[in-house]
């Protein structure tokens, strides 16, 4: 009964109690007022502190959980975002992908309306790249490739679009207004990418060839336009790498040529009438002797005529027909030398044969099936081929030389790196190009290049024969220089192989002397 008092009135708070207080004749004369004992209350004051604690708590976790959906959400729109962009764009450059240009370039055709939009459609593809990733590794491939990529981007003008097809290739999208600006801008390309690049203090060079296709001259829609480009960028190539081209009418009729002597080779493979082997002399410069030939091979066609392999081979390794064309030119070769008084036959092969895993066995069987003593059999490979990196290439090239197989090097000093690789080199001869032989006598510098390449062949113990040797000048100062065979119209030109056998058979010709065969 807490504060309990007499009062008037029945209790002034809503938590008291009052007892009225009567007279006999039930009169209220006023009230004993309380404060009862209320326990439920009691208990809540009790824990009042622990339910603020409960609920700060409470509080506190529910934050925490909202925080953790909130940053969840944002992650997975943060990944939401990388995967629409990793959709759309290159994860190496950074550039947009085929997909999305292809889109894009969807996109600007269709908006064109009734009046043509000018666009210039650009495909890039770089040159020497190769070399760079087997020499230097792939991540200074990469390296190069961001390197290009950021050089092109930042000669192109507002509005335009670049791509990264794969590999090494780019496309590009640009609007125009004259075919001058478009000139203009694959000019600057060109020689952008042509500068230096710096690798961990190293200078690499690349060069760059475009094909050109425009809209709506060569076409309004997207597959016409980058086939155009693609045919564009393969005459940029084909002139020589290193330069730009625009589609022309008369393109398309060489890519329908190219066609169709792909399938003439594959005809004329079938049975193999149309190829010939012929040879041609390699002579000792010390005593103008034969020592060996090389067998080089050519396409009589029925309509065409004589076709060089300058033209042929090319198109045989990009549509697989090099392989069964080497077999042939390597068969009749070892055939014909087995019984030729010759130190060896010499026989181009190309890295799509040294890249085939059994290459070196078939080598041998050939050898088995014709007789041809291996130590009596020379494999010319190019830098390109001797510089790949690849398993096959390189235990190719070891088994066969454990064999006694020969290796040389063709076309030496016109590769990448050659001198700085020939310290670990698995040749046995090199072969000093045309180009460097032209420019004797022509105050070119290219004296001082071919000593340079004889004595280094020399220190490593190595033999050197110079192709393409045309002149007494020329025989003269490689034969003073310590040259060991010459070749060339000089003394010789190729042969058939009942020509070489009567040369062979026939007296010693002194060196120097022209034969017409």
């Amino acid at each position: 009964f807490d504060n309990m008092h007499f009062s008037l009135s029945s209790g002034s708070e809503m938590w008291q109690v009052g007892l009225p207080l009567t007279t006999k004749y039930g009169e209220i004369v006023g009230y004993v007022v309380w404060e009862p004992y209320r326990p439920g209350l009691a208990f809540l004051q009790s824990i009042t502190p622990v339910l603020v604690v409960v609920l700060f708590a409470l509080v506190v976790v529910v934050a925490i959980f909202i925080g953790m959906l909130y940053r969840r959400a944002m992650a997975n729109r943060e990944q939401e975002n990388r995967i629409r962009y990793l959709a759309s764009h290159d994860s190496l450059t950074g550039l947009l992908n085929r997909a999305s240009f292809e889109a894009r370039l969807d996109a600007v055709l269709a908006d064109a309306g009734d009046k043509p939009r000018q666009v210039a459609i650009l495909y890039l593809d770089l040159d020497r790249f190769k070399p760079i990733n087997d020499t230097l590794g792939h991540p200074a491939g990469d390296f190069v490739i961001r390197e290009v990529g950021a050089r092109i981007g930042a000669l192109l003008p507002s509005g335009s679009s670049l791509c990264r097809v794969g590999g090494d290739e780019f496309n590009v999208l640009i609007p125009y207004e004259d075919v001058e600006a478009i000139e203009a801008l694959c000019t600057a390309i060109v020689k952008q990418v042509g500068e230096p690049i710096d690798i961990e203090g190293q200078n690499v060079f690349v060069g760059i060839s475009i094909g050109v296709a425009l809209s709506p001259q060569h076409g309004t829609e997207r597959t016409e336009l980058t086939r155009k480009a693609d045919v564009a960028l393969y005459s940029a190539k084909a002139s020589g790498r290193g330069c730009f081209s625009i589609f022309g009418q008369h393109m398309d009729a060489l890519v329908r040529e190219r066609a169709e002597i792909e399938r003439d080779l594959r005809q004329a493979l079938s049975d193999r009438s149309q190829f010939q082997v012929l040879y041609q002399p390699k002579y000792f410069a010390a005593t103008g002797k034969v020592g060996s030939v090389e067998a080089l091979v050519r396409w009589q066609h029925p309509t065409r005529g004589l076709i060089s392999p300058i033209y042929f081979v090319p198109i045989a390794e990009e549509c697989g027909l090099i392989r069964e064309l080497g077999h042939l030119v390597l068969t009749e070769a070892c055939q014909a030398a087995a019984a030729w008084p010759i130190d060896t036959v010499a026989v181009n092969v190309s890295a799509v044969q040294l890249r085939d895993p059994g290459f070196a066995m078939q080598v041998m069987a050939i050898l088995a099936a014709t007789g041809l003593a291996p130590t009596k059999l020379e494999l010319e490979v190019t830098e390109t081929a001797w510089m790949d990196s690849t398993d096959h290439c390189s235990t190719n090239i070891r088994a066969l030389r454990a064999a006694g197989i020969h290796i040389a090097l063709d076309d030496f000093g016109t590769g990448f790196s050659t001198f700085g690789r020939l310290h670990e080199t698995e040749v046995d001869h090199i072969k000093i190009d045309k180009m460097f032989v032209d420019g004797l006598g022509k105050d070119r510098g290219d004296e001082a290049i071919v000593q340079a390449i004889v004595e280094l062949a020399r220190a490593k113990g190595l033999k050197t024969t110079a192709e393409g040797v045309e002149t007494r000048e020329q025989n003269d100062f490689l034969t003073r220089i310590g040259c060991d065979e010459l070749q060339g119209f000089l003394f010789a030109q190729p042969m058939s192989r009942d020509d070489l056998g009567e040369l062979l058979s026939g007296p010693p010709r002194s060196a120097g002397r022209l034969s017409i065969a």
